[in-house]
């Protein structure tokens, strides 16, 4: 994980681990130099938060799955080794709530997608992928247009988590 200028951001999905990490508390106190870890609840389409203070830690104390994305921050560059296995194939539901259909995505460790084009392809009614990149600090994106596909082609990492807009709810199982 990077920490570049002041920013540290970070988009990661964790893999079953064992003990397994639970919830974000489990999740912050897991990472090195990690002072807050984030989650975009696609049910309620609103982003929740836990962070770490001098006196303790606030916020949503969430329940962290291996199929998600989340977004940790840490305040020192920093190399977080974990051990684990891959899920059994989970469906996961993707939700449009009202205007909005964002959902944060992992992908397993024995993943076959290679890159945001095959992603963007893999899922139904998928308009739309994002990933944090923590070297840059920037925002990639890769979207689905009526005569075809722009934006960045990046690669695909299962300890990466990403960002997947759907126009419908659907259900879709990671490969």
């Amino acid at each position: 994980m990077k920490k570049r200028g002041s920013k540290g951001i970070n988009w990661i999905t964790p893999p079953s681990t064992n003990p397994p990490l639970t919830n974000a508390d489990e999740l912050i106190k897991a990472i090195p130099n990690h002072e807050n870890v984030k989650w975009w609840n696609s049910t309620s389409q609103l982003l929740e938060s836990y962070s770490k203070m001098p006196w303790g830690y606030v916020g949503d104390n969430f329940e962290v799955k291996p199929t998600r994305g989340y977004e940790a921050v840490v305040n020192a560059n920093t190399i977080w080794t974990v051990v684990g296995w891959v899920p059994p194939d989970c469906p996961i539901g993707l939700k449009k709530i009202g205007t909005k259909g964002i959902n944060w995505i992992g992908m397993p460790f024995n993943t076959t997608i290679d890159d945001a084009d095959e992603l963007i392809k893999a899922i139904p009614n998928h308009e739309n992928v994002k990933w944090w990149n923590s070297t840059s600090q920037l925002l990639e994106s890769y979207s689905k247009m009526p005569w075809g596909y722009v934006g960045d082609n990046f690669e695909v990492k299962p300890t990466r988590g990403y960002e997947a807009v759907v126009n419908a709810n659907t259900i879709w199982t990671p490969r």
